[in-house]
């Protein structure tokens, strides 16, 4: 960057005096001093301890309403920092804030050190190899340009899951499984942020409700029964045309005769064999309704749910422009609509795929890492993994889902790895 370069510093907002509240040990002052200098000069209002609490006050009064009075704190990790509990306990009281009200940290490493076991999980600025000069760049990078510690703090992944459900059209119609939005549904819908049209969620429900899938749920639900009726009707049938052959040779023979007789053990034969067959076939069908094991129509369920997912992909099509996922979860017979901002997960991927050569292998040749991202991502969006978005983890996370899921950026790159 050269001396004139013009950032674009967030204003303040109405509640807050500075940007920056500096928590540093007393043996890092003379390096506090520059750093602070230079982003004043760049437009960084700051606040530190030596300089701005305020005299008459307890220490851990200024400490807090400092703190309070900032958007971020910038901790300055070095030898010092590690042996200074007054500068350990000013962090502490910072995370408390942080859960309870979003207040974000930045720390930046000057110098080699321990990392202290409560900044662990949070990502740190690496500026030991940085002059003294050249740190307050680093610093203005994360806040503006980058935006990294903003970029942590926003949530996104806020859906809404709406089931198909039972519907009779009108007396004497078939009842089936159909997707319906209600009011109530388009209203979550729209108080959500989710861009769909009422001529969208029409599409949606046509799209889903004449599925295969979803078409015959009812026979995939109740196949053994299905079966079961069909086999009692052969029995019947077979039952009843045995009984008429029978009476017919009964009736055309007025006397017994050898050759009658062996036609009417045949016939009784016959009809054993049948109701033998037709027994065991209902065995086999009441097992599989009465127990866990994957029903007779497992694989053709899962084929129309690839199907169904192949027709929905049209949403999907422009998702990261209108921020939102479409896709059917066919565990709880529902469609999720989810809102996603895809800014966030796409300008940090790309930023990871600068430091990491691996995560560029599927690069091709000329290809913009921009364009590599936006590649991959439209690419996890089409395929099935992107159900992955529904299921909370304990594991760890990037930016925050509503669901306590992983993020995009992370499963993708989990996918490339």
């Amino acid at each position: 960057m050269e001396e004139n370069t013009v950032y674009n510093i967030p204003p303040l907002p109405v509640d807050k005096d500075f940007h920056m509240f500096v928590c540093y040990a007393r043996g890092d002052l003379e390096i506090v001093h520059i750093l602070v200098e230079n982003l004043e000069k760049d437009g960084l209002k700051c606040s530190y301890h030596e300089r701005d609490f305020t005299a008459g006050h307890s220490i851990l009064t200024n400490m807090l309403d400092k703190i309070r009075k900032s958007m971020y704190m910038l901790v300055i990790l070095s030898e010092n920092f590690a042996d200074s509990g007054y500068a350990q306990h000013e962090v502490a009281e910072a995370m408390h804030i942080k859960i309870s009200e979003g207040y974000s940290i930045i720390p930046i490493m000057i110098e080699p050190c321990t990392l202290p076991d409560f900044l662990k999980h949070t990502t740190y600025i690496d500026a030991q190899e940085k002059e003294v000069n050249e740190m307050h760049k680093l610093v203005i990078g994360t806040v503006t340009n980058h935006q990294t510690v903003a970029d942590f703090q926003n949530v996104t992944g806020i859906s809404i899951e709406v089931h198909v459900k039972w519907f009779r059209e009108r007396f004497g119609s078939m009842a089936r499984y159909k997707l319906k939005f209600d009011d109530m549904d388009r209203q979550m819908i729209a108080e959500r942020g989710i861009q769909l049209t009422g001529h969208d969620l029409d599409e949606i429900e046509t799209i889903v409700s004449n599925s295969k899938l979803v078409r015959y749920l009812h026979l995939f639900d109740n196949f053994g029964l299905v079966t079961m009726f069909i086999w009692f009707l052969l029995i019947l049938c077979c039952a009843f045309t045995n009984l008429v052959l029978l009476l017919a040779l009964l009736e055309r023979s007025k006397k017994e005769s050898e050759q009658n007789g062996n036609i009417i053990v045949m016939l009784m034969f016959f009809e054993v064999i049948i109701v033998v067959t037709i027994f065991l076939g209902f065995c086999c069908c009441h097992k599989s309704v009465c127990t866990k094991k994957k029903p007779f129509t497992y694989d053709q369920q899962i084929w129309e749910t690839l199907h169904l997912e192949k027709k929905l992909a049209i949403f999907n099509v422009g998702a990261r422009e209108r921020q939102l996922i479409v896709f059917y979860v066919p565990a709880s017979r529902s469609l999720m609509l989810m809102r996603y901002d895809f800014k966030p997960c796409q300008s940090f991927f790309t930023r990871r795929c600068e430091r990491k050569e691996n995560l560029r292998k599927f690069q091709m040749p000329g290809e913009s890492l921009i364009n590599y991202t936006n590649r991959l991502f439209d690419s996890f969006l089409r395929s099935y993994d992107v159900h992955m978005l529904r299921h909370s983890s304990a594991q760890q996370k990037r930016h925050k889902m509503a669901n306590e899921a992983k993020c995009i950026c992370l499963l993708v790159e989990e996918m490339i790895c």
